[in-house]
């Protein structure tokens, strides 16, 4: 009679792990939506501790339109030129150009102090400068179409005669010079930004060939003292230590260049505009 083969062990049989239930597409939508929800809520509690920031400090109090001004002739502190971007005007991350969105241009930059030291100081220094320079029609329609915060439809505050004159540029004749216009027709700020626009675009290779003359700066700080050096040393001393240190020696000749490692780029851009209206005079 054949024997009855052993049992086996209870380790030896194979266990059924219990089935774990696992999260329902409904579980995770939840999940993302309460995520994205605090996500939301963080961003709005941040963005409202910024706004009572602003409000209780008239040195923050600067518009993205205001600090755009400041720019074209700093332009090393454009949002496209910094190394961190995190929190750094934001309000310039405008598809590819390196100026504002043109909604934004009325909200208050988000900066930091440094970068808004330094735009006051412009503005209390430089801000009121203009060199006068010829702007013709086909350049200003084309400088509205990249730095569009300066039309009407998205700048309040413009002029009621600013508002014709941009409906109007079609019908101008095509030599026209824009710059002879009354300002209450064409504001001197969007002379500015029109200025630096063009500068930055169409003249650097020119303004970085730059060679002036200790004369020449000498005659320029005549018409804008607000850049000697008593004003900058300061300010520059870590980029520009000897900025126009010479020109307070009774050594150089009126005839010789300025060193290059005493001359700024906001006071090239400067002395640029400066010598281009001269010329046409």
């Amino acid at each position: 009679m054949a024997s009855e083969p052993p049992e086996l062990p209870e380790q030896d049989f194979i266990h059924e792990e219990p089935k774990k239930n696992k999260p329902t597409f409904l579980v995770w939508l939840i999940a993302l939506v309460f995520a994205l929800l605090l996500i939301w809520g963080a961003r709005g509690w941040y963005l409202n501790q910024i706004q009572e920031k602003i409000a209780a400090s008239p040195f923050l109090q600067v518009k993205n339109r205001e600090i755009s001004l400041f720019l074209w002739q700093f332009p090393e502190h454009f949002r496209s030129h910094a190394t961190n971007k995190s929190g750094y005007l934001p309000a310039f991350q405008y598809q590819d150009r390196v100026v504002v969105d043109p909604e934004l241009a009325d909200s208050y930059a988000i900066a930091p102090p440094q970068l808004l030291f330094l735009y006051h100081t412009w503005k209390r220094l430089l801000s009121s400068y203009y060199s006068s320079r010829p702007i013709s029609v086909k350049e200003f329609q084309e400088f509205l179409s990249y730095d569009e915060q300066w039309k009407p439809q998205f700048w309040q505050e413009a002029p009621e005669e600013y508002v014709r004159f941009v409906a109007s540029l079609s019908e101008r004749q095509f030599g026209e010079n824009l710059d002879a216009l009354p300002n209450t027709t064409l504001p001197i700020v969007v002379r500015q930004a029109f200025q630096g626009w063009k500068n930055y675009f169409k003249e650097g290779n020119e303004i970085n060939a730059l060679r002036p003359t200790y004369r020449q700066i000498r005659e320029f700080l005549v018409s804008y003292p607000n850049y000697m050096r008593n004003f900058w040393r300061n300010i520059v001393a870590d980029t520009t230590p000897h900025y126009l240190i010479s020109l307070y020696s009774k050594s150089f000749v009126n005839e010789e260049e300025v060193p290059q490692q005493e001359l700024t780029a906001f006071l090239k851009v400067a002395y640029y505009n400066y010598y281009q209206s001269r010329q046409v005079l």
